[in-house]
């Protein structure tokens, strides 16, 4: 995937004639042909997950993995991090994820149930199964037993593995002996080796090679106590969205290093499937906080694989999407701006939804804290309703116009960043609608696109702009 050059065609199929004069980790600017008044015009877009990679932040990320060379049969390299790949799951360390001169493998090992007495229950080995490989992803269909599908894929900001159970009847009965020990839970174990500069942190505390349970971060550090990666949130989902923080277990066994993903059994018998289990290792950390959603109830959610719109059993679900790298919008004129959102059960709750679009009265938003921190956040007084929303699951799909939004913003503000709040506006029960965030998958976050006229020269400058907009208010 390269989400660069999709902005890009984007652009040249409405304007042929644009020039890209600009580009950032997240962003990528085109100049457009001149407004009939001489003024420059130009496109910005933006995205949560990054666009670029380099000391300059300047070369198209391009996740695609291609062929290597010996020992290994798949390669990435075009991103800020690295990935190798054998084709055949059971050949051990099948997985390098590199970044600069540092590394971690990653070998598949048992899938498997457990509990409290630490009693084993096997399910599967990985088995002798070639990857077939997608673009960005290496898929082993039935890597663990018919039924049980290990996928691999290289996103522009992580390394997503995720395993996909079919059915419930694909996992085979539970012993009554794993019942009686405890907490029974489904395990899927990797070892890992990582090279000679690199630390593993859990918790901001150095691993010392314990056993160590967390739900929490998971870090691995250079020596000079950089981050290189770390690991996502445990995750497990089902068919219907419904979530499942689990556990990361960490233990030395013998020589090797192993990490656990452990998921309660009870979500595992009373999930919709098929059933995802995941293990993530991002090279970003953080940027997940920059889309989520909050709710009347109070809940506050930024690390969820989906955000929500709307209402469901009368609680009111407002969603937020920050978008940084923002540059010469100050006194411009907007011509054309929309959000553009990935469908994920996008009419589930149907089509009745109401719901409007502000964007935070600032020149520099941080991102919400809490549920009460995203609600006090100041609205700009413009507003754009974008009612019954209807897209497609697994495609972007664009706003209504919010000019009158960015607009308020370029005359008040030179931003470097904009965060839209996005509002429930009086949605019936149960009407909602979801779409995919950073957490998901970095390329498919909430995207902003603004074609823009530069301001005049001698315009205004901002704190007059800004005065007269006060006065306007007052």
């Amino acid at each position: 995937m390269n989400p660069a050059a999709e902005a890009r065609a984007k652009v040249k199929a409405t304007h042929p004639e644009a020039v890209v004069v600009g580009r950032g980790r997240n962003s990528i600017k085109h100049r457009l042909d001149d407004a009939p008044d001489g003024r420059q015009r130009f496109a910005l877009d933006v995205a949560i997950g990054p666009l670029h990679y380099g000391p300059d932040n300047d070369q198209e990320i391009d996740t695609a993995l291609v062929p290597s060379t010996a020992p290994w049969d798949w390669e990435m390299t075009k991103a800020g991090f690295e990935v190798r790949a054998l084709s055949d799951l059971s050949a051990g360390q099948v997985i390098e994820y590199l970044s600069g001169s540092e590394w971690v493998r990653f070998q598949p090992m048992a899938l498997q149930y457990s509990n409290d007495l630490n009693q084993i229950q096997q399910i599967s080995m990985p088995q002798s199964v070639a990857a077939v490989v997608d673009d960005d992803t290496l898929t082993w269909t039935n890597g663990y037993g018919p039924g049980r599908t290990l996928t691999w894929q290289v996103q522009t900001a992580r390394l997503a593995k995720l395993l996909t159970i079919d059915s419930l009847v694909d996992l085979p009965t539970i012993d009554q002996f794993i019942l009686d020990g405890g907490t029974p839970v489904l395990e899927l174990n990797l070892i890992f080796a990582h090279s000679a500069g690199v630390t593993p942190y859990v918790n901001g505390q150095e691993w010392k090679r314990g056993d160590r349970d967390t739900q929490g971060l998971v870090e691995f550090r250079d020596g000079d106590g950089k981050v290189l990666w770390w690991f996502n949130l445990p995750r497990s989902w089902d068919s219907e969205g419904n979530e499942q923080l689990g556990t990361f277990r960490f233990k030395k066994q013998g020589n090797s290093l192993y990490v656990t993903h452990r998921v309660p059994l009870s979500f595992v018998q009373g999930a919709v499937y098929p059933l995802m289990v995941d293990t993530t290792i991002d090279d970003q950390v953080g940027a997940g906080a920059d889309d989520g959603y909050s709710t009347s109830a109070p809940a506050f959610v930024d690390t969820n694989t989906f955000t929500i719109l709307g209402q469901s059993a009368n609680n009111i679900f407002d969603g937020w999407a920050r978008f940084t790298n923002i540059s010469g919008l100050s006194g411009a004129t907007i011509d054309v701006s929309y959000i553009s959102l990935y469908g994920a059960q996008f009419s589930a709750g149907g089509t009745t939804q109401e719901t409007k679009i502000f964007a935070e009265d600032a020149e520099a938003p941080s991102a919400p804290t809490d549920q009460s921190n995203h609600a006090a956040k100041t609205r700009t007084s413009a507003g754009v309703e974008w009612d019954g929303i209807v897209g497609a699951d697994d495609v972007f799909t664009n706003s209504d116009s919010i000019n009158t939004v960015i607009q308020e913003l370029a005359d008040s503000y030179d931003p470097s960043a904009i965060q839209i709040l996005h509002d429930d506006d009086g949605s019936p029960n149960n009407v909602w609608q979801r779409y995919r965030t950073y957490e998901e998958d970095t390329a498919e976050a909430p995207k902003l696109h603004i074609e823009f006229t530069a301001a005049a020269a001698g315009s205004l400058p901002v704190f007059q702009r800004r005065m007269r907009q006060l006065e306007r208010r007052f």
